[in-house]
């Protein structure tokens, strides 16, 4: 989904989802992490993620609309 601000705690890193909903966060250091995935008309997703040094994590986030 594009426009997904994702926010990451603690160091409160933001990127925003690009036109096909993907996102990068670069130079995290290894640790463990809140991802908060947050756009308005839709439900914050709230995930948490074990960074390892030398790794890739893949988080898919499903948000559904705020009724």
């Amino acid at each position: 989904m594009p426009g997904v601000n994702i926010r990451t705690t603690p160091g409160t890193s933001v990127v925003t989802s690009d036109n096909q909903g993907k996102y990068e966060l670069l130079y995290i250091d290894p640790g463990d992490y809140t991802l908060t995935a947050e756009k308005p008309g839709y439900q914050t997703v709230i995930r948490n993620l074990a960074i390892i040094a030398g790794q890739t994590t893949v988080a898919d986030l499903v948000m559904s609309p705020d009724i």
